[in-house]
């Protein structure tokens, strides 16, 4: 039904697997900025795996933290009302591109509401809605197509209260 659900946001550097599997959804990579990407065959990876096992051990601990993350985000989605999903993903984007300023921790990177509302798993309207809530009680604001974290305390308040 052409929605989007963000599963990763990555920064130069970073690595992320994305094997096809049989029967699975066709997923889509976007990059937001020029990037690079290299890529490898299942038996490229398991010969680079044999001669390096300390590769193959970061291979890993990549597959399950993204496993991880995705799982915390598909719990949120389950059992968390969207503005408390959006109060989340803000605190992580704050914590990853937050740049603190005597106004507030300016979040660094600007993200559409499209963007958004695909990291957060709702439409385009009802995160626009959401945001609205957080701004009217002062927990942030959009200035200049970024957003602003005014309150940090209050936006955790949301995020717990889900």
């Amino acid at each position: 039904d052409d929605r989007e659900l963000t599963l990763a946001l990555l920064d130069a550097g970073e690595a992320f697997g994305a094997a096809p599997i049989d029967g699975s959804r066709p997923r889509r990579i976007e990059a937001l900025e020029q990037a690079a990407l290299i890529s490898c065959s299942e038996n490229d990876l398991a010969r680079l795996v044999e001669s390096a096992p300390t590769f193959g051990i970061r291979v890993v601990r990549l597959l399950l933290d993204s496993a991880r993350h995705v799982g915390d985000d598909l719990a949120r989605l389950a059992f968390c009302a969207v503005p408390g999903r959006l109060a989340a993903k803000l605190l992580e984007l704050m914590d990853r591109y937050g740049r603190v300023t005597p106004m507030g921790i300016r979040i660094d990177v600007r993200f559409t509401h499209l963007q958004l509302s695909a990291m957060i798993g709702t439409s385009r309207e009802t995160l626009t809605k959401a945001l609205g809530e957080l701004r009217a009680g002062g927990s942030i604001d959009v200035r200049d197509r970024l957003i602003w974290v005014l309150d940090v305390d209050a936006l955790e308040a949301s995020a717990a209260l889900g």
